[in-house]
């Protein structure tokens, strides 16, 4: 709250109340960390591979926001490590802004063929 007070030259005083609001319009802040390989986004993952920490846990991210200290996070999204394709691990942050700020990061998973394997032929015998 602020008072602004004025007084003229014959001593009347006047004031004035207002009240101030300050909003935070700010979201917080997600930054992913690297895999054990060195991998950020997009990471890839062998068929038949393990998800690194980094990708699907709280491990793996550094979540800041201006103003809260400990801003409420959640990861969703599910890798199949058993079938070749592309999956999205989505980390949402929010603070404790009411409304909240939030802020989302994607991190994409490739599960891949194993590279030994990638090509399917066509092969023929011969007898020596």
């Amino acid at each position: 709250m602020i008072v602004f007070s004025a007084q003229d030259q014959f001593g009347n005083l006047n004031s004035a109340t207002r009240t101030v609001h300050v909003v935070d319009a700010t979201n917080p802040t997600i930054v992913a960390l690297a895999t054990a390989d060195g991998q950020t986004n997009p990471v890839s993952i062998t068929l038949g591979g393990a998800v690194d920490p980094a990708v699907n846990t709280l491990a793996g991210y550094t979540i800041t926001d201006n103003l809260d200290p400990a801003p409420s996070v959640s990861i969703s999204g599910t890798v199949d490590v058993n079938t070749v394709g592309s999956y999205s691990v989505v980390v949402t942050a929010q603070d404790a802004q009411t409304p909240p700020n939030v802020a989302t990061y994607t991190r994409v998973v490739n599960v891949v063929p194993d590279a030994l394997f990638t090509d399917a032929g066509p092969y023929t015998t011969a007898q020596v």
